[in-house]
């Protein structure tokens, strides 16, 4: 119980006044939390642009007492994983993003012609796969890319 009150109350690093929602979470196999938010200002810039293009993304790494390690400005995606040997995580929308989990920064970007709903990674065969909207698969050898164990 004590582990999970920790992970109800992470802070996430915003203004008190906008109002935001936990997109997608994943956790890697060392125990880092890796959470995507989405957040809304209170008066949007332009109303008439779709709520998906006022909201701001943003990516926060946590440890697993709720100490954040990092957080960073994000695209948004449908989908994420972190790697099998915990140093990357990769995310899927309209194009599938290599971060390296110690800082988020971007590693590698590969636009996709149609927006990923789901996403894995291989460890035995070195590929990330990403499923598209469009009902077709993508596979992503990660020797081309970085390598995600």
């Amino acid at each position: 119980a004590p582990a999970a009150a920790a992970a109800a109350t992470m802070p996430l690093l915003v203004p008190d006044e906008w109002t935001g929602s936990v997109e997608a979470m994943c956790i890697s196999m060392f125990g880092a939390v890796v959470v995507q938010c989405a957040w809304s200002p209170p008066r949007p810039s332009d109303p008439s642009l779709p709520v998906e293009r006022r909201r701001v993304q943003t990516l926060h790494v946590y440890n697993v007492n709720g100490r954040m390690l990092c957080s960073a400005p994000a695209r948004a995606a449908a989908a994420m994983r972190a790697s099998l040997c915990g140093e990357f995580l990769v995310t899927a929308g309209k194009s599938i993003v290599f971060y390296r989990l110690s800082n988020l920064a971007v590693v590698h970007s590969i636009t996709l012609k149609s927006p990923a709903h789901s996403l894995d990674v291989l460890r035995r065969d070195g590929c990330v796969l990403a499923g598209l909207r469009d009902g077709k698969m993508v596979i992503v050898p990660v020797r081309l890319c970085v390598c995600v164990c």
